[in-house]
């Protein structure tokens, strides 16, 4: 169905990211992005452990970006997803 098509596209896009560092180096947001992504499709699916992985990968990026940006962005989302998935 669709949830399945959807993971396929995720899952996808990580290994695009993961092959082209220099992409994902420039563009931590889709990084960040696509790991967050993925943690609410594993948390939904019940797979707390894998959830939790990759929202501390979508944060660990998205604080990456965060740091060499001057935009501010609002990580405050990750971080209640992470408390979500552990508590």
């Amino acid at each position: 169905g669709k949830a399945t098509a959807a993971f396929e596209q995720l899952k996808f896009a990580e290994a695009v990211l993961t092959a082209n560092a220099a992409m994902a180096a420039a563009d931590g947001g889709l990084v960040a992005l696509t790991c967050s992504n993925l943690g609410c499709y594993y948390r939904r699916a019940g797979l707390p452990r894998a959830a939790l992985r990759y929202l501390r990968r979508a944060m660990k990026a998205e604080e990456a970006v965060l740091a060499s940006s001057p935009i501010s962005g609002d990580i405050s989302l990750l971080h209640g997803l992470a408390r979500d998935v552990v508590g």
